[in-house]
């Protein structure tokens, strides 16, 4: 879109940039603040055991994170029981109890 600005010219204007809602935000760690992402992530779409987890790529461009940091993460989670890593096919949610991953949390 061109508008005109002071001086009579045209000028682009600029989209405002909105992170999306499950940016991480600060500096530091960044594997286990996407852990934690993550957890938040099923516990409130309330995803069933047996429910597939967007791929990687798509969760580091969500969480604003590196994919490394996003791997660490699921890595972490599937350790935890929380999710089971297919090769090939994805990552897919285990059965867990969400009331013990909710007390995790808070």
């Amino acid at each position: 879109m061109v508008v005109p600005d002071e001086t009579g010219g045209n000028k682009r204007a600029r989209a405002r940039v909105v992170p999306p809602p499950m940016a991480i935000e600060g500096a530091g760690l960044r594997a286990p603040q996407v852990t934690d992402a993550i957890k938040r992530y099923i516990l409130v779409e309330r995803l069933a055991p047996g429910a597939r987890l967007p791929p990687e790529r798509q969760l580091a461009t969500a969480l604003m994170a590196g994919r490394n940091a996003v791997r660490e993460a699921l890595h972490s989670l599937s350790v935890l029981g929380i999710v089971e890593k297919r090769h090939g096919s994805g990552v897919y949610v285990c059965d867990f109890d969400a009331h013990r991953l909710a007390e995790q949390l808070a």
